[in-house]
């Protein structure tokens, strides 16, 4: 409504009210009673304000309701029913409020409002009409004529819209509800989506958590071995230094020893007597029919053949090949796990073993490794403990004879006048020579047979393999010969009849260590990386045969000191049964 339609209806009112009486049942008095009725059961909020928030407006309707129950006092039944009907009105209202649904926030509810509003503005001045007896007001004038209506149709439409409102009020509330509920719901689907995600990033923070501590543990353990690996380095590289000073001075001893060698050739070849042939034999009743020159020649060249011609050079550089071969696997040791050197070292803690070194016999011992290794591999743990063996033995026992030969580095029948097992016995036997040479107590009177001496021509494997024992034989009995031969499976072949003729060469060692009447304590020590086969596992006797543990413990590395503390050392226990198999 506007200002104008207020203060006409106002007009209406002051103009009636002036007619009332002033007794206590005036209509101020009635309307404050009123007031302080319907307002007792209100904490806060009038419900006439929620739906008349124009404090003109809602001072009019107030002032017009007083005034019609003033007015209409003679007639008591109308009068109630006014009362009871904005009783109800505001009960119906006060209800609405009730429901935490603002009038004004919702457009349904504003509407059905708006439309009580003005139901109950109308309701005033109809009846403001029926109990008016005087003549048309000023307001009345500026309306349209319309025909009265009953009171009491009046008031039910007002009831009417005040219930409509209610229930309007209500399905607002119910659709608020319905919303917040599905709302809630899917608030708290995303609340336990969020809650498991939670969880999952939880776990996973934990798990994270025990990845970096695990982490942080494999850090501490690499760290840890790397410096015990770092210390196992710089010692195996002072052990190698050691090993390497005693292999430094056993070339030098080679050096004299080849210049001895050169010396005695020159004589020969300037047609002087041999010196290594006895007097009495030299003048003519049993001498040797072949000087020490053309003895190392057939020795020392793959030319086989009675006419084979060796050439009028000589290069006695053929006796640093064993040192070259030292150097070469002591310079594989770093390219050699630590536990593969471990395994080769559980060798030294076999009882076997420590009879083999310490026994005051001529002995032999073969040894099957089970390391895991490359089979292509030239040089194996087991290698390079038959190198650290004799350096360090040869450091020891200087006086005594050790001979090397490594069957994995002389392989290539191309490149290589030392190999199969036919270069395998003549490098040992140049090496014999030399040393007998080396103490002066070569005698070379034995070989007094031309077909003998044809069939060392020949590279005739019995008759080197007896050449060996009568080299042997001429050293004292306080000799000892430490004989290393490694990698015997690297002749395991059938090429070019490899395997028969390593046979022989077995069974021909075996012999000499088995002759009884042998006079130096000869010392061969055969290995194999890994595990032999069956037809070169039966050459060899079970007495002289060990096979180590594939699991064999212990951490000792193949170094100059644990070698001699285990040698040094023969009450040392073995590890038992577990770590090696006796055959």
């Amino acid at each position: 409504m506007t200002r104008d339609e207020w203060e006409a209806l106002y007009d209406d009112i002051a103009t009636a009210e002036a007619k009332a009486s002033d007794s206590d049942n005036g209509p101020l008095e009635i309307f404050n009673k009123m007031v302080l009725k319907i307002g007792e059961n209100s904490d806060s909020v009038d419900p006439w304000i929620n739906l008349i928030p124009d404090s003109y407006g809602l001072c009019v309707v107030k002032s017009g309701f007083a005034l019609l129950l003033s007015m209409a006092k003679a007639h008591s039944e109308t009068r109630q029913a006014i009362f009871d009907a904005f009783t109800t009105v505001r009960d119906t209202i006060g209800a609405a409020s009730s429901r935490g649904v603002p009038f004004q926030s919702h457009s349904s509810v504003y509407r059905v409002a708006g439309e009580l509003y003005s139901s109950i503005v109308d309701a005033i001045q109809e009846l403001l009409a029926i109990v008016e007896t005087r003549k048309e007001s000023r307001w009345r004038r500026t309306r349209k004529k319309t025909q009265l209506r009953d009171p009491k149709e009046i008031l039910n439409s007002v009831k009417e819209k005040a219930e409509a409102l209610l229930a309007e009020v209500n399905n607002c509330r119910d659709a608020v509800i319905q919303k917040t509920g599905k709302d809630t719901q899917q608030t708290l689907g995303k609340v336990e989506i969020i809650y498991w995600k939670a969880v999952e990033i939880r776990e996973s923070v934990s798990r994270v958590q025990k990845g970096q501590d695990t982490q942080l543990s494999i850090m501490e353990n690499i760290n840890q071995k790397q410096d015990i690996l770092l210390n196992l380095s710089q010692c195996r590289e002072e052990s190698n230094e050691g090993l390497l000073q005693i292999l430094r001075d056993q070339q030098k001893k080679d050096q004299a020893t080849i210049t001895k060698l050169e010396s005695i050739i020159r004589e020969q070849l300037l047609a002087r007597p041999d010196p290594y042939i006895p007097a009495n034999r030299r003048e003519g009743t049993s001498k040797a029919v072949i000087t020490l020159e053309r003895l190392f020649r057939i020795l020392s060249s793959s030319l086989t053949g009675t006419g084979a011609s060796y050439g009028k050079e000589f290069d006695l550089d053929v006796l640093k090949m064993r040192n070259n071969d030292l150097h070469t696997v002591m310079s594989s040791a770093a390219t050699i796990h630590p536990t593969s050197q471990s395994q080769a070292f559980s060798a030294l803690n076999h009882d076997r073993f420590f009879e083999w070194m310490h026994l005051d016999h001529p002995d032999l011992l073969y040894i099957d490794g089970n390391c895991q290794v490359n089979a292509t591999d030239s040089t194996s743990p087991l290698s390079l403990l038959c190198a650290r063996i004799g350096l360090t033995m040869a450091k020891m026992e200087p006086d005594n004879v050790f001979v090397h030969f490594y069957c994995g580095l002389h392989v290539d029948p191309g490149r290589n006048n030392w190999y199969g097992p036919d270069g395998m016995i003549r490098s040992i036997l140049v090496q014999i020579l030399a040393a007998l040479v080396n103490k002066d107590i070569l005698d070379m009177s034995f070989l007094n047979r031309r077909s003998f001496i044809r069939d060392l021509e020949d590279h005739d494997t019995h008759a080197l393999c007896d050449l060996l024992h009568y080299l042997i034989q001429q050293f004292d009995a306080d000799t000892t010969i430490y004989c290393f031969i490694d990698g015997i499976s690297r002749f395991d072949i059938d090429f070019r009849g490899t395997f028969g003729l390593l046979k022989v060469i077995l069974e021909g060692i075996e012999g000499i260590v088995e002759d009884d009447t042998l006079k130096p304590k000869l010392k061969i020590l055969m290995t194999v990386p890994f595990r032999s086969s069956q037809r070169l596992r039966r050459i060899i006797d079970d007495e002289f045969y060990i096979s180590l543990s594939p699991h064999a413990l212990g951490g000792r590395q193949l170094s100059e000191g644990s070698i001699e503390s285990s040698i040094q050392n023969p009450l040392t226990p073995s590890f038992g049964p577990s770590s090696f198999y006796r055959h």
